[in-house]
């Protein structure tokens, strides 16, 4: 996989934090090669209340160490990586759109005999972004165009054991911390964190015990809401037959804490429990996906989320064409006496990708009844638009 591919030079489709924050890497270290890569692109943007042109500049640099076959079972791998891309709007979204990522990490990997064993693997991650904008997918949150977003987090596997092309990793954990701030709004601040501890990973992949927590606010002082999650037990990549591929897990979510409103005031937030489940269906070309999940929005609001996600390749021989779907009911309640407020939201986007004479081009169009189409968060219907082509200066980055 070439390491220019992990560098988005289009900052304007990022999902917010609140979903899922809880330190987990983005970028896989196993996919990531020695060398640099630059590329230049040019991408435009529209949607129903703005419209930005750019030129973009994104690079990526990749540093990686090995220790072959020590005890001739497993051999270390370091890995220093960092990206990013800057673009210049000519438009009313933002003067200057960034967004940056560093990466560094060790792991204990098979050797080819497939066995091996090792401890305390080890990754750290730092992300930013400037002048960021709402996918029209993202779940309900407060921050709108233009945005910014640092967020920094770690992983630690205890004990890895791999053979024969399987591996088991026992107590993995991680944790991240994140703020979020924007030109309308103060900072926001989140910490995620997560727990596992079994994992297996063969043909299909297995984890046991599952926690995860995220919290907002003053987490340290008097108030702060929190969501835990608790999944006993989830099972991915399962094969009901060559091309149709299950996932499954389920268990339960917890929230509840205190915030403060605009005036410093103390405010309750409700005591909710309620099931939560994950459940992916892969067909050859067509995936189906749909979940519950319990978050907190960046002012600390308790939001609850069912959604169903959908997708069809659509490629041809030299062109990528994806069209994806998703429709979704959200509840949120403020405080405590609350009774709750419900928004439904859904729509679609056909994206277009592929090279040519040396050249990327990345289109896409959406539609979508979003909390994001417009600037107020009120859920609206929106489309919105992106074209982007892009030229590597040095080709795949390997050497």
């Amino acid at each position: 996989m070439p390491i220019a591919s992990l560098v988005p030079l289009l900052p304007f489709a990022v999902t917010l934090p609140s979903p899922g924050l809880d330190g987990t890497p983005v970028v896989d270290a196993r996919q990531v090669d020695d060398g640099w890569d630059a590329q230049v692109g040019a991408l435009g943007f529209a949607d129903r209340e703005a419209s930005a042109g750019a030129l973009a500049v994104g690079a990526v640099a990749a540093a990686t160490a090995d220790h072959d076959d020590i005890n001739a079972h497993f051999h270390v791998r370091g890995v220093a990586a960092t990206g990013g891309s800057v673009s210049l709007n000519a438009g009313g979204v933002s003067r200057i759109s960034a967004t940056h990522w560093a990466h560094a990490s060790y792991d204990f990997l098979p050797t080819a005999d497939g066995d091996g064993t090792g401890v305390f693997a080890m990754s750290l991650e730092h992300h930013l972004d400037v002048g960021a904008v709402p996918s029209l997918f993202a779940s309900r949150d407060t921050a709108r165009a233009g945005f910014e977003r640092e967020q920094l987090g770690f992983d630690v596997t205890g004990v890895s054991f791999f053979w024969q092309g399987n591996r088991l990793d026992i107590l993995d954990e991680g944790g991240a911390f994140a703020t979020t701030w924007s030109d309308e709004t103060p900072s926001e601040i989140e910490l995620g964190l997560h727990a596992t501890m079994v994992r297996y990973c063969g043909t299909w992949c297995m984890d046991v015990f599952q926690i995860r927590a995220q919290g907002g606010g003053e987490i340290a002082g008097a108030a702060g809401g929190v969501v835990m999650d608790l999944t006993p037990l989830a099972l991915r990549n399962l094969h009901a037959s060559d091309d149709v591929a299950i996932d499954l897990a389920g268990g339960f979510q917890l929230g509840g804490g205190a915030r403060r409103d605009d005036m410093g005031a103390l405010i309750d937030l409700p005591d909710l429990a309620l099931g939560a489940y994950d459940v992916g269906l892969r067909a050859g070309k067509v995936g189906v996906r749909a979940h519950r999940q319990m978050y907190l929005t960046l002012d600390d609001q308790l939001s609850v989320e069912d959604r169903v996600e959908g997708s069809i390749d659509l490629s041809t021989d030299d062109t990528n064409i994806a069209l994806r779907g998703f429709a979704a009911r959200t509840t949120w309640w403020t405080d405590a006496q609350d009774p709750g407020s419900t928004a439904l939201t859904g729509g679609g986007e056909l994206a277009i990708a592929r090279e040519d004479r040396g050249f990327a081009w990345d289109a896409s169009l959406g539609v979508a009844r979003s909390f994001y189409a417009s600037a107020d968060g009120a859920p609206s219907l929106g489309a919105r638009g992106t074209l982007e082509i892009r030229r590597s200066l040095r080709g795949s980055g390997r050497r």
